[in-house]
């Protein structure tokens, strides 16, 4: 993933950001992984969030990143 300043960063994934810091993922990998999905539009609504806060609730794997 590339590095992104503040300044590039918009509202929604703002917004996003925010919410995962507020969510039950709490492991470091999982954090960096949904962030980078964050930051690279792959996940652009709480919806899809939501969902992959879910997964990961409930995953029994580590994922690589």
């Amino acid at each position: 993933m590339k590095e992104k300043s503040a300044d590039v960063i918009e509202k929604p994934a703002g917004v996003l950001l925010y919410s995962l810091a507020s969510s039950s993922v709490k492991e470091d990998w999982q954090i960096k992984f949904v962030t980078e999905y964050i930051a690279d539009r792959k996940l652009a609504s709480s919806i899809q969030l939501t969902g992959m806060v879910h997964v990961l609730r409930f995953q029994v794997f580590e994922i690589e990143v």
